[in-house]
């Protein structure tokens, strides 16, 4: 049990530790940089598996704001009496560039 205490510990330590050397290496959204090419350069520089796991968090937090941003258009598209086949295929075009 004090083994599993002190390795629960640790774990958390370096949770904290990773998450303070994270703000320098990811910058929340860099405009016209792709979530992959900010993932994979953040990936270069991530130091030991909590670093990994960081940015692909990132990556998955940056294509879900991207995703909703694809959402909010198509709904635009269809309030302004879009056809649906053309707002269908913006909107997945959209989806596509947002995993790029």
């Amino acid at each position: 049990m004090k083994s599993y205490t002190i390795f629960a510990f640790l774990a958390f330590v370096a949770l904290a530790s990773a998450d303070f050397a994270f703000e320098d290496m990811y910058d929340g959204g860099s405009g016209d940089v792709s979530c992959l090419k900010e993932r994979n350069e953040c990936l270069e520089s991530a130091h030991g598996i909590f670093g990994r796991i960081k940015c692909f968090g990132a990556y998955t937090k940056c294509v879900s704001q991207c995703a909703g941003a694809c959402g909010m258009d198509y709904l635009e598209c269809r309030r302004n009496k879009g056809y649906l086949r053309h707002c269908l295929k913006a909107h997945s075009r959209c989806m596509y560039q947002c995993q790029k």
